[in-house]
């Protein structure tokens, strides 16, 4: 769909370009403090899942992925600490808490 449907512009093959979403600065604040893992320091220590806590973002998806990885033992296997960054204030997103 990419390729067919947005990768053309009048024509022309043109790239896909990504806009990162801009972080709050306590949030890179947070990110640049972090220390890395003494047994492998070359990757990050944290699983992420930023997003909206709201149905139609579906973070429950990322709890369950947690869930599953943390139950086949590959979030300790591999140093990982799961990190979700939300911002909400409603009962959808206190039943994610």
């Amino acid at each position: 769909f990419i390729r067919t449907h947005l990768m053309t512009v009048e024509g022309r093959k043109a790239p896909i370009q990504v806009l990162l979403p801009p972080i709050r600065e306590d949030v890179r604040q947070l990110a640049a403090a972090a220390v890395p893992s003494p047994v492998l320091p070359h990757l990050r220590p944290y699983l992420t899942c930023c997003v909206r806590l709201s149905p139609e973002k579906e973070p429950e998806r990322f709890v369950a992925l947690v869930q599953q990885l943390a139950a086949r033992g590959v979030l300790a296997q591999h140093k990982l600490t799961p990190f979700l960054v939300a911002a909400s204030n409603t009962t959808f997103a206190d039943g994610i808490r």
